[in-house]
């Protein structure tokens, strides 16, 4: 079985129901090329964060904006300490599209790597504004 066909039927998990959030960073004051990118060209909503984890232990000391998307979030830290996701350890969406957010991405300046058609699904790799590494892939379906 494809890791496509793994995909598309429910698998169940005795405690484990998805995956929340992924937290990445930024360099700080770059909030507006964050909303650019993420609700701009990947289409996610910013989410509102609860007022208690503006400064939770210390950790967030620069800026933190959520983008939302189906049951899931990016969390984006603005931090000096920032370390861009490297292409090892990049995330990875699902999407319906490919064609359409690779002509989008190339048009404003995200050119796409790594473009590989795998037997059950098409991807490709972008770099955020940050250079955190990001993968797009879209399943193909099985032809019958």
């Amino acid at each position: 079985m494809s890791i496509g066909e793994l995909v598309t039927i429910k698998l169940t998990h005795p405690f484990i129901k998805g995956i929340n959030h992924s937290a990445m960073t930024a360099p700080p004051g770059q909030e507006e090329k964050a909303r650019s990118f993420y609700s701009g060209l990947l289409k996610m909503e910013e989410g509102a964060i609860p007022a208690h984890l503006g400064n939770l232990q210390g950790q967030v000391k620069t800026g933190l904006i959520w983008f939302v998307f189906n049951d899931a979030m990016i969390h984006i830290v603005f931090d000096e300490a920032h370390t861009p996701i490297p292409a090892g350890r990049h995330l990875c969406f699902q999407i319906n599209d490919l064609t359409a957010l690779h002509q989008s991405l190339t048009t404003h300046g995200h050119v796409p790597f790594g473009e590989e058609k795998l037997s059950d699904r098409e991807r490709f790799f972008v770099k955020d504004p940050f250079d955190n590494c990001l993968e797009f892939l879209e399943f193909q379906q099985a032809k019958a």
